[in-house]
């Protein structure tokens, strides 16, 4: 977890290849779980995740219900790039999966 500025991240750092509805996160990756600005609207969230990409040493991946048009925006705003589908509760809720990208090796 990481609390900077009001903006709470909460991800992971994968050990093993895991798999992120029809796409693979490899090992070493990194998961955003969560992300939350608490100032809604001071523009920091941006800022925050930018210096945060620049902290770790792997793709970047993240999940969003595909009804969440606000944070799209925001996560493609930010580099963010659509790679695949993911579906939950037995394919009713659908979404996207996103990738930021440090290295294109697996591409």
């Amino acid at each position: 977890v990481i609390y900077e500025d009001g903006v709470i991240v909460v991800y992971g750092h994968y050990q093993r290849k895991q798999r992120l509805g029809e796409v693979q996160a490899q090992r070493g990756d990194y998961i955003i779980h969560q992300i939350l600005n608490t100032e809604k609207g001071n523009g920091k969230a941006g800022d925050v995740f930018e210096r945060f990409f620049e902290y770790i040493d792997g793709n970047l991946w993240l999940c969003v219900r595909d009804e969440n048009e606000r944070a799209i925006r925001f996560y493609e705003k930010v580099g963010f790039e659509k790679e695949g589908k993911i579906y939950w509760k037995s394919g009713e809720l659908p979404g996207t999966v996103f990738c930021k990208r440090k290295f294109d090796f697996f591409r």
